[in-house]
């Protein structure tokens, strides 16, 4: 039998991603608005944009996807988590691939108010990242073929 009772479980992950995501999109923006000097330094990552820029477009995407959860039906709520998680995990992954030795700001302002190391910050938000992804993009693969594995056992 297929039948799974997921609404536990499923309300434990959005609440870990919708939290993690909402506080990383305030901070963020918090953080641009109180340290305008990041507009002089050159996103490592997003070649030609500014770290000021590319703060504005992380904060975007998490907010959009913190929009999407709550506006969406509900199959498709957590495809905008797997897509928001996606694209911010592959910014992260690119600073392993190339080896960018310099911190990540993706926690905004949180890394300096909670007194966290660059490397700390950069593991909660990539922790963040993968479980988010890995929920969302389970959780899209249940109510695609859920539906479809169920009345195939009946």
């Amino acid at each position: 039998m297929c039948q799974l009772n997921l609404s536990r479980i499923e309300l434990l992950a959005g609440i870990i991603a919708v939290g993690g995501f909402s506080i990383t999109a305030f901070a963020k923006i918090i953080h641009v608005v109180l340290q305008p000097q990041l507009s002089a330094y050159a996103d490592p990552v997003l070649v030609g944009l500014s770290a000021r820029t590319s703060s504005i477009i992380g904060a975007l995407l998490e907010a959009s996807a913190f929009l999407v959860w709550y506006m969406a039906p509900t199959t498709m709520k957590w495809y905008g988590f797997l897509v928001a998680s996606l694209t911010l995990l592959s910014y992260k992954i690119t600073y392993v691939i190339f080896k960018i030795t310099s911190p990540c700001k993706c926690l905004g302002i949180l890394t300096d108010w909670l007194s966290l190391s660059a490397r700390s910050s950069d593991l909660i938000t990539f922790l963040l990242l993968l479980h988010t992804s890995l929920w969302s993009f389970a959780f899209t693969c249940w109510y695609h073929w859920g539906p479809w594995l169920n009345r195939r056992e009946s």
